[in-house]
């Protein structure tokens, strides 16, 4: 994030080619437009809480998705990265810590609905727990986790009955026998990934 700064501008409300235009959204926030040098914009960044610093940024991908960036704790860093595709439905919402993404929640099926969470628990930038809801009811029913840190997935837990308690395991011991789940798959202790772990990992940026 960059501070508010409204003297490296052209012109307010004009367009230019490699530079940055500031300007106001309908609620009064400031708002800097970046253009790139063909005049197209590259990046906008909005002030969402007045207190003269950009906290939210957008950009667009070559696929048409658009990537919005927030500093959630005024810390002048990015603290979530939802994404948004180009017919305006949000897909993943990753978690960011120092720079790296450590965390992705997914709508797999496209429902609307998150279902699928993965997280890097040890933070060395690899997903080593994967949760889904598989019936589509809203809350996680099976986890899949490397507890050894080898890469692979080792420990299988499951809620077969859906009451919220794992009644099914198998590998990794018994370190999930009695988890619940909860039902917030956007919740801190849940986290979204697809179980091959496309789309999330060491080599994932932020904005």
């Amino acid at each position: 994030m960059l501070p508010n700064d409204h003297g490296t501008s052209s012109t307010p409300g004009t367009a230019t080619e490699g530079g940055v235009r500031h300007t106001t959204d309908a609620q009064g926030n400031d708002v800097a437009v970046h253009y790139d040098a063909a005049g197209n914009v590259s990046l906008v960044e909005v002030d969402t809480d007045g207190d003269g610093r950009y906290d939210t940024a957008a950009v667009s991908t070559a696929d048409g998705t658009t990537l919005v960036g927030h500093d959630d704790d005024g810390d002048g860093r990015i603290d979530t990265i939802a994404h948004v595709d180009r017919d305006g439905d949000l897909t993943r919402v990753d978690t960011v810590e120092n720079g790296q993404i450590v965390a992705s929640t997914l709508d797999q099926d496209g429902n609307g609905a998150p279902d699928t969470v993965i997280e890097d628990t040890d933070r060395d930038g690899v997903a080593d727990r994967i949760s889904y809801d598989r019936d589509g009811d809203g809350r996680i029913d099976y986890i899949a986790a490397d507890t050894d840190g080898d890469g692979q997935l080792d420990a299988y837990v499951a809620d077969n009955d859906g009451d919220g308690q794992a009644d099914s395991y198998s590998g990794g011991g018994d370190s999930y026998g009695s988890d619940s789940y909860g039902s917030d798959p956007y919740g801190q202790d849940q986290v979204p990934h697809s179980e091959d772990g496309s789309g999330y990992g060491a080599d994932d940026t932020v904005l």
